[in-house]
């Protein structure tokens, strides 16, 4: 399948991910005001991630077959960060309905839960940046380079590179921004 995706719908389908941040960067207030803030600010993460995730194995997807490849472990591969996310986030959800009223330690720094759950976590989530990032744009890249038909690879890298590859970029220029926005935001908030 092939996505129209130009810059500006890039960044509405980012547009989740910078409400997130700017909810992340709110000041602490009392009450569990704050609390809410970060639990919806996760939700808005984990969904943009699996919004644009999806977006990118669609394209995948859509250029395997348009160039009738049938590479069995490149759609699995490129299948499992979408599956992983959909049930991160139904676990999220259930979690923060499951058990709403968990106490956080008061304080600037907050215990660290480092165990077998987060472990696989955190494991596929780098395989989700991974691919994301360098796996599905370079196969798409290498298979478009073996077409010896130049009209061919030129209609391959307009319908599905050309959009992979913006998408890729412009993701990691609203992160790069976001965390600059955030430190700024904090260096500002510091008492004098």
């Amino acid at each position: 399948m092939q996505l129209n995706l130009n810059y500006w719908k890039v960044i509405l389908l980012l547009a989740p991910f910078i409400v997130a941040s700017l909810l992340m960067d709110l000041g602490y207030t009392p009450g569990n005001s704050h609390k809410n803030a970060l639990e919806i600010a996760n939700y808005l993460l984990i969904i943009d991630i699996l919004l644009v995730n999806a977006c990118q194995v669609t394209m995948f997807l859509g250029f395997i077959k348009a160039t009738n490849k049938n590479d069995l472990y490149f759609k699995i591969n490129a299948l499992i960060p979408i599956a992983f996310l959909i049930i991160y986030l139904s676990y999220v959800i259930y979690t923060s309905f499951a058990y709403p009223h968990i106490k956080s330690n008061h304080g600037p720094l907050k215990k660290s839960d480092l165990h077998g759950n987060t472990l696989i976590l955190f494991i596929f989530l780098i395989h989700a940046a991974i691919n994301f990032l360098f796996t599905n744009n370079n196969y798409v890249s290498w298979e478009i380079k073996k077409i010896k038909d130049p009209d061919k690879q030129a209609e391959l890298k307009s319908k599905y590179l050309k959009p992979m590859k913006m998408l890729v970029r412009t993701s990691v220029l609203v992160m790069i921004a976001s965390l600059l926005l955030s430190a700024i935001i904090d260096l500002c908030q510091l008492p004098y």
